[in-house]
């Protein structure tokens, strides 16, 4: 999936086109959200960029 990937994907992005497959496959059901009492500021999102 991210070899395949020409442009900017967030982890929203990437979570969502993952997320059926990890429900299939696990016994656990994935969620994306903030992890609480991390110490960090609420709202960042990862990027990812293919290097070339």
């Amino acid at each position: 999936m991210l070899r395949d990937n020409d442009a900017l994907i967030d982890g929203t992005d990437l979570f969502a086109k993952v997320r059926q497959q990890v429900r299939l496959n696990a016994e656990q059901t994935p969620q994306y959200q903030n992890i609480r009492m991390a110490g960090h500021e609420v709202g960042g999102d990862f990027l990812f960029v293919r290097r070339r």
